[in-house]
């Protein structure tokens, strides 16, 4: 980790060595409570079962419902049949329901089950705890700085239309 450090000073390759390297402690971390997390059987039964794609893209219609099934696949970055095939393991799960849109026959929404709707709040509050044991830890100034950083790549992206 010393020598991530000296790399990234004024190097851009090696700022994106450290970016990637902190990346991937904090997807290690999260994915490791995901698993404590399914093998105690807390939650909905269908959670138990899921694959941390599913848990994400679970966690993408939360936030965007209703979503349609193109708009599912444009924020996971896979195609659209991709998208359908996850939407129908959620649904036989008993975690999505899918109907078709009020405004668009042709095209098909979906939403988090209401039965399913507060174990993804407690979900969510554990991911967020996950995550705030790491800002404790580095302190509230790294903690601004992060937030700082992160609101400016999510601009930049957005901008750019790379957001997906």
């Amino acid at each position: 980790m010393a020598m991530l450090a000296a790399e990234s000073t004024g190097n851009v390759w090696g700022q994106a060595r450290m970016i990637q390297a902190a990346e991937l402690l904090l997807r290690r971390r999260l994915t490791a409570q995901h698993a404590a997390q399914a093998t105690r059987g807390n939650g909905h039964p269908g959670c138990e079962e899921l694959s941390l794609q599913q848990m994400h893209a679970l966690m993408v219609i939360r936030h965007g419902e209703p979503m349609t099934i193109k708009d599912l696949a444009e924020s996971l970055g896979v195609s659209a049949p991709s998208a359908s095939v996850t939407v129908d393991r959620l649904v036989d799960a008993g975690l999505v329901t899918r109907e078709h849109s009020r405004v668009d026959r042709r095209e098909v929404e979906v939403r988090v089950a209401p039965a399913v709707a507060e174990q993804m709040e407690q979900l969510e509050r554990r991911v967020l705890q996950s995550l705030v044991e790491v800002l404790e830890k580095i302190g509230p100034e790294y903690a601004q700085m992060w937030c700082g950083v992160s609101e400016q790549l999510l601009r930049t992206l957005e901008r750019r239309g790379d957001a997906a």
